[in-house]
Order: C-alpha cells, then structure tokens, then sequence
C-alpha cells in the first residue's frame, strides 16, 4: 500500500494525494502529518487529490476519518480559507455534493474533476481572496513549482 502524500512545498498551499488504497496506519499517520499543520496555526487553502481513492474502502477508516474531522472541526474553520477536492468519478462527485450540502463547511470548498483547475482555484483563494502572509517572492516561486507552465 502507498502512503497519503502531503506536499507544503508551495505553502500555504497544501496539496494531499489519496492512493487507491491505504492502510488504517497510513491513515491514522496522515492524521498525525495534518495535527501538525493545524497546530503551525497559519491559514492554508487545501487540494484533496481524490482520484485514485476509494475513499475510505472500509468502515473502520471511514469511522476514523469522521472522528478526525470532529476532532479538528474548530482548528480548520479558523485556518482553513478553501478546500478543493478533486474527484473523478461522478458517482463519488455526487455522494460528495450531498454530504457538503448537509453539512456546510465553515470555509469555501468545491468539488472539480481536473487537478489543473482545482490548483488555479486553490491559487485564487491563497493570494487573491483571502491575503495570507505570503511574500511576492514566495508567490512567484511556488507558482513556477505547482505549474511551470501557467
């Protein structure tokens, strides 16, 4: 099994890529990676590459994954300033809009199916709608790193 990968080279985005399958410690370690983040108390904007997820394969990582996000609920509506989740399949594209439509997030979010768009999204929410404390040369430079060809 993969590793869940989470990638702060461009901070304050921060990019999380789902394998098709993870093992509940893979999990509960991608768990500890994001505590981390929250506890640096800055603001970020995520992209949740889901593509190659199955999203939970079974119950017991989707248990610990709910309870994880009660747990930090609080600490993301305050630093989180957008979510994009990427998805490719419709099915799981529609389950997602649903349980955002019950439960709103305190921050902005949205469900896309191309990574190139969901990271000029995530670039919009970090430098334009929402300031952050990111120099002009840190912009520039992880800018050419997430897309060098934009």
């Amino acid at each position: 099994m993969a590793a869940i990968g989470l990638d702060r080279t461009a901070f304050p985005l921060v990019v999380v890529t789902y394998p098709a399958h993870y093992s509940v410690t893979e999990l509960e370690a991608h768990f500890v990676e994001l505590r981390a983040l929250l506890k640096e108390g800055r603001p970020y904007v995520m992209v949740q590459d889901l593509r190659a997820s199955g999203m939970g394969d079974d119950a017991v990582s989707r248990k610990k994954g709910t309870a994880f996000m009660k747990e930090v609920e609080d600490q993301t509506a305050r630093l989180c300033r957008g979510t994009v989740l990427v998805v490719g399949s419709k099915i799981i594209r529609l389950a997602l809009q649903g349980i955002f439509a019950l439960t709103r997030p305190a921050y902005p979010y949205v469900i896309l199916e191309d990574l190139d768009e969901a990271m000029r999204w995530a670039r919009q929410k970090a430098w334009d709608t929402h300031p952050l404390p990111v120099t002009p040369e840190h912009r520039v430079a992880s800018t050419a790193r997430s897309h060098p060809t934009d």
